[in-house]
């Protein structure tokens, strides 16, 4: 099953101190880009929708759309991997199970811990029962523009805990990390990293990764960090190209969106690079 394959990755990236990327898509282009690059560097990738964007491309049409277009551009299926994102809605996350997604993520990071253990928990029962692997989340991530509380930050105190009491496989955690692009660069708390890694062994993830420093993604990973995820920089790599490409006179989408493939394509290749994971498949 591909969520056997997907932890035999982490465990590997965990081991070899790499990370695999997670880069969300709502669009084909999206989609095409980031399947292309992992085709050419030979790389494991895990594609993210989140509960917006699996509603609107469709929670039942997202894996036959992946699994078509993998099967069109001729990539091993060994390679890829599909994870429901920031899942808060336990019925949309089942939705996500049933319709073959390798990996769910339950966000229960602005419950208090008690409650965030109750729902992940049941979250947990869910993806257990049909061998899906989870990812659960401590800690507040704050959104571009919104201030670094450390209180909100994930503590290294609760997190066996945490993971005890509700057994997911990987752990998303705040540690100076932010969703979106930042205004200024980050305040990465490394030692922060370091004492969360100390009390689990479970498979740590990066979460708000566009507009990272090159040196710190390094770090996180040296440290260790498994899985790294891509989302706004996709986005805004789409939208400018599209806006450039809508300038010319063309009409015709199928010669306006190869160039918005490419520059995707690109994106993603350098993030794999930096993350490690090229020529990383397991036979």
């Amino acid at each position: 099953m591909q969520s056997e394959l997907l932890k035999k990755y982490f465990k590997k990236a965990q081991k070899e101190k790499w990370a695999i990327g997670q880069f969300n898509f709502s669009t084909t282009e999206q989609l095409k880009g980031i399947l292309l690059a992992a085709k050419k560097m030979k790389s494991p990738v895990i594609l993210g929708t989140s509960e917006g964007e699996s509603e609107f491309l469709g929670i039942f049409s997202v894996f036959h759309l992946v699994n078509n277009l993998v099967l069109d551009l001729n990539i091993n299926l060994k390679t890829i991997f599909l994870n429901f994102d920031h899942g808060k809605n336990l019925e949309f996350l089942k939705k996500a199970i049933d319709n073959n997604y390798s990996m769910v993520h339950i966000d229960g990071s602005l419950l208090c811990l008690e409650e965030n253990i109750k729902k992940t928990k049941e979250a947990v029962i869910l993806a257990k029962k049909n061998n899906v692997l989870i990812e659960g989340e401590l800690g507040i991530i704050p959104k571009t523009g919104e201030k670094i509380n450390k209180a909100n930050l994930t503590h290294s105190e609760q997190i066996r805990e945490f993971v005890d009491k509700t057994g997911i496989d990987c752990l998303a955690i705040s540690f100076g990390n932010i969703h979106g692009i930042p205004k200024k660069p980050l305040k990465i708390d490394f030692e922060r990293l370091k004492q969360i890694k100390k009390q689990t062994n479970t498979f740590l993830v990066f979460h708000g990764g566009s507009g990272t420093k090159s040196q710190d993604f390094k770090k996180a990973i040296k440290l260790g960090i498994t899985k790294i995820n891509i989302n706004t920089e996709i986005r805004m790599i789409w939208k400018d190209s599209l806006k450039q490409a809508l300038k010319g006179k063309e009409i015709k989408p199928y010669k306006i969106l190869p160039n918005i493939i490419k520059q995707i394509e690109k994106l993603v290749e350098e993030k794999i690079k930096l993350f490690g994971s090229a020529n990383k498949i397991i036979c």
